[in-house]
């Protein structure tokens, strides 16, 4: 009866041997052509081996291998997530996992790697021609159109208050959008007695142009006639940050204010003991 097996999957014509009598008259020896169901691509296989594997797991849709690798992967992830390394592979395979991927990391010094990458434009990574190709091809897999500049409808607007990342929440109902923020306010701001502003306002955006397009930009805190932006020491040497405090400084020279850029060196940073304390005190509320 395997011989005779015509599973949906085979879409090409299956040769008759009329010298034989009986059931199984399909050739065994045949080369067929099989589709898979998820990726439609086809391939040829043996006749005979692809019914003996077929006829293990008729339930199932057929598959290629990539696709069987894909789909198994997938639910190898999925029943994964949220464990470590060592739940997974075991201690003693988690240690050494860990240990080769640090030995590998600093051989190849990554880290710095992926800080000299931080913030450059597809155009400066790959080259303008293969920029373009990844933007038509993104442009045709998005379901929104993307928008840029004044067609953008959030252009001239403030960064939405869940946008960027880090650790988000409020001091005393002041929101902030990582540890470093809110470091500032305690250890800087009110250290100093200084009464300020959210800088994430509309009326104190800075235009500047970034690749060609006109862009808004908004500093972290305003202190009477002083622009504070908070960025860690590892972002300051980016274009595009580069681009945009050049406009605020620019902008505020003209008009007789003052832009400071401030890294986690220039003040204190809270530690986990204080934050506890401020959790409990119900002074800082993460989110």
């Amino acid at each position: 009866m395997a011989y005779e097996y015509r599973g949906k999957e085979i879409v090409s014509e299956l040769v008759i041997n009329q010298n034989c009598k009986g059931v199984g008259k399909i050739k065994q020896s045949q080369i067929i052509t099989v589709q898979c169901e998820r990726c439609n691509n086809k391939k040829q296989v043996n006749y005979y081996g692809h019914v003996t594997n077929r006829l293990k797991s008729l339930s199932t849709e057929y598959n290629c291998h990539t696709c069987t690798a894909s789909i198994l992967t997938s639910n190898r992830n999925k029943n994964n997530k949220g464990k470590h390394i060592e739940e997974i592979l075991g201690s003693e395979k988690g240690k050494l996992f860990r240990d080769n991927k640090r030995k590998y990391a600093t051989e190849n010094n990554i880290k710095n790697y992926f800080k000299s990458k931080a913030g450059l434009s597809w155009e400066e990574l790959y080259g303008k021609e293969k920029a373009d190709s990844m933007k038509q091809h993104h442009k045709n897999i998005c379901k929104l159109k993307p928008m840029y500049g004044i067609d953008n409808y959030q252009f001239g607007k403030p960064a939405h208050k869940l946008s960027g990342k880090g650790t988000k929440g409020y001091y005393k109902g002041t929101y902030f959008r990582s540890l470093m923020e809110v470091s500032f306010i305690i250890n800087y701001l009110e250290k100093n007695n200084l009464k300020f502003e959210n800088g994430e306002l509309k009326k104190y955006s800075f235009k500047y142009v970034h690749n060609g397009r006109s862009r808004n930009y908004f500093c972290d805190f305003v202190v009477d006639d002083t622009f504070y932006e908070i960025k860690p020491k590892s972002l300051h040497d980016t274009i595009q940050n580069i681009d945009k405090w050049e406009a605020a400084q620019s902008w505020c020279k003209s008009n007789n204010k003052i832009f400071k850029v401030f890294s986690e060196k220039d003040y204190e940073q809270l530690s986990q003991n204080t934050i506890d304390s401020l959790i409990q005190e119900n002074k800082l509320i993460l989110i």
